[in-house]
């Protein structure tokens, strides 16, 4: 089982169409799909979902989250919460061999290279 959160400043370039166009091209044997607000990628019958996900709702877990990240000023930190937008990445597909750990990367990977995106792992919590 892997997760992640993606967090979103309001000047974030990231959009649902590219973030598939770009885990297409990166993951070219996989199959991803766009439902509404949440991507899916899926190979050898495992999954990964990615789910945009906004609103009010959020800013206490955004806050909890940016309060615990080392390196992350206050400025950072307020500017992420006021996006109130977020990424929630995970597969509750289990992986015992880490087979899949390379598209878990990848994933990472495409979703790091849309401007204002800073992927964390919320478990420790670091920046990926």
């Amino acid at each position: 089982m892997y997760q992640a959160i993606g967090l979103m400043t309001p000047q974030s370039d990231f959009s649902l169409d590219e973030a598939v166009r770009r885990l297409q091209q990166r993951l070219p044997d996989h199959q991803v799909q766009l439902y509404d607000h949440r991507i899916t990628v899926s190979h050898q019958g495992w999954t990964i979902s990615i789910e945009l996900e906004s609103g009010e709702s959020l800013r206490d877990e955004i806050e909890g989250l940016v309060d615990r990240l080392a390196g992350i000023e206050p400025d950072e930190a307020d500017t992420y919460v006021a996006s109130l937008r977020r990424l929630n990445v995970q597969s509750e597909d289990v992986d015992p061999f880490m087979e899949h750990f390379n598209t878990y990367l990848s994933v990472i990977e495409v979703l790091k290279s849309f401007s204002g995106v800073l992927m964390v792992d919320p478990k420790e919590p670091g920046v990926l």
